[in-house]
């Protein structure tokens, strides 16, 4: 039996505004969206530790709210520093990744992930890549449900004071429906992009199904733009916008609904924007400079308030919350953390949870594998100051994470209502989507192989009463538009071209004069 432990957030919920009771109303319908960040994988596996520490935290989120971790002994790699797992739509662990391979959920290495983020630094490092955030995936705005997009960087050798520098931005495949679910990976490390670059991070384009890559620059004044849709990954054109210095391995945040873009950088301050999810471009740059402050750490973690009013920045073992909406930005801040913090761990990268609060790791180093064992909990990150509710150390952990926190963009933001690109009629979460396992599929009066196809489907009737019967045969998009229409008269096997159609999922529909009988989901791929 794994040990497990479970957050008490329910039990105080009842002293919360009124506010948070609409929070509360709308919590199962968040939940029940896209799960895609359900299960957070971290810890450390090392010869001289006992156990625990030695071994991960499984930590999850469940339907009613509460988060639990276990304590779990069979991941078997490091998950500090670089790391990422990934759930299902519904929130199962299908791989995971701590920078250097990729692994299944049956904790093997995944086929055509043995190796990512290849070169000297991984060689230098046997057994993690020494880069936070340095991965993130999406999952295929094709329809394909089994297919993902893994994003990763590579790094090369110091560069002045700030570490390492970032060289390449690679992008992996996973095919989640190859060796019987356990997935592929294919084409490892094709090269996106090269340069010098500092962190990335992804939000929803506005039409609600395809997404913006935004990456700064390491030395220029400009921000690279990448568009996921279903024809693929596009570069955009290079955007030149004022920004501060980027040099170290700081955080870069989009707010909760994609309208602001946050950077931050311990030698140089903060860089606020509004974003344009149908254009992917920034404007109206608000900077603060840190240049005169004392170098105290590198790196550090930020966020934004889902009301977009306030920018959390940790930095040095300190909280801080700005005030977005004060014309002083860099007087507007508010330090949060208590006194003490330092000796408990401190604070360092962040991330939203499915429940809405925003989760902070630990900064500790390996030195220090007692404080390094918990994450911080801003509760109510709408609120200014203190009402935030710092729950410090409030989810504590089974071991050692070396301030490791994966990044997830926002997987539950969808279209942007009434705007100019809000054109494909998607209306908030879409339906679950069908699995691509290869199988018959049987809908009331006829079956359809292969699902998924690529080429052509047969259909086959098991209505006898259809049998001799005039036909009509209707592939529909999502948006029910008639993508295909045939009309033949019915023998036991009907047969339909899908060659030319465009991948994703669609829903096929057979009417008799007599009968129409209910839509059946279909994938197509390539």
């Amino acid at each position: 039996m794994p040990i497990r432990a479970r957050s008490g957030y329910f039990n105080f919920i009842i002293m919360y505004k009124i506010l948070q009771f609409f929070l509360l109303f709308l919590f199962p319908f968040l939940l029940a969206a896209q799960k895609y960040d359900n299960i957070w994988i971290s810890g450390y596996s090392g010869s001289d530790m006992p156990e625990p520490p030695n071994g991960w935290n499984w930590f999850s989120f469940e339907e009613n709210g509460e988060w639990s971790v276990e304590y779990n002994t069979e991941i078997g790699v490091h998950m500090v520093r670089a790391n990422l797992s990934m759930s299902d739509y519904d929130g199962n662990l299908i791989f995971y990744s701590n920078g250097r391979s990729i692994y299944n959920s049956a904790y093997e290495i995944m086929e055509g992930g043995e190796v990512i983020n290849p070169g000297e630094i991984r060689e230098s490092f046997s057994a993690y890549y020494p880069r936070n955030q340095n991965l993130f995936c999406l999952p295929n705005p094709d329809g394909n449900p089994d297919s993902y997009y893994l994003f990763h960087y590579g790094l090369v050798p110091p560069y002045e004071e700030s570490g390492y520098r970032i060289d390449k931005i690679y992008v992996t495949e996973i095919d989640m429906s190859e060796n019987d679910g356990s997935g592929k990976a294919v084409n490892a490390n094709t090269i996106l992009t090269e340069g010098s670059f500092d962190i990335f991070a992804a939000t929803r384009h506005g039409n609600g199904r395809d997404w913006w890559i935004i990456i700064p620059d390491m030395f220029e004044s400009a921000f690279h733009r990448f568009l996921v849709s279903p024809a693929g990954i596009s570069e955009r054109e290079t955007q030149y916008i004022a920004k501060i210095p980027l040099k170290d391995k700081a955080q870069k945040r989009f707010s909760r609904d994609g309208s602001m873009y946050a950077t931050f950088d311990s030698f140089h301050g903060l860089g606020i924007y509004n974003f344009d999810r149908c254009t992917g471009l920034l404007s109206n740059p608000r900077l603060v400079d840190y240049s005169q402050q004392e170098q105290l750490y590198h790196g550090g973690g930020l966020d934004i308030s889902p009301n977009n009013r306030f920018l959390y920045v940790t930095y040095y073992n300190v909280l801080y919350q700005y005030d977005l909406w004060e014309e002083d930005l860099a007087n507007s801040y508010t330090v949060i953390t208590p006194p003490e913090a330092e000796t408990l761990g401190g604070t360092y990268h962040t991330q939203y949870g499915p429940d809405g609060r925003l989760y902070i790791s630990t900064a500790s180093h390996f030195s220090d594998f007692e404080t390094g064992r918990a994450y911080h909990i801003i509760d109510r990150p709408d609120e200014k100051g203190a009402a935030c509710n710092l729950l410090f150390n409030e989810a504590q952990l089974f071991t050692f994470i070396n301030s490791g926190l994966a990044y997830f963009p926002n997987y539950r933001l969808y279209d942007l209502h009434d705007s100019p690109c809000d054109t494909l009629g998607i209306d908030g979460a879409p339906p679950p989507p069908v699995s691509v396992k290869e199988e018959t599929v049987t809908a009331e009066g006829f079956t359809v192989v292969p699902n998924p196809a690529a080429d052509a489907i047969t259909i086959q009737l098991t209505d006898e009463t259809a049998t001799g019967r005039q036909v009509n045969v209707f592939l529909l998009n999502h948006l029910g538009q008639t993508v295909k229409q045939l009309t033949v008269n019915a023998g036991q096997n009907l047969h339909l071209n899908v060659s030319d159609t465009a991948p994703g999922t669609y829903y096929l529909q057979l009417q008799t004069a007599a009968q129409t009988y209910p839509a059946q989901k279909l994938v197509i791929i390539k």
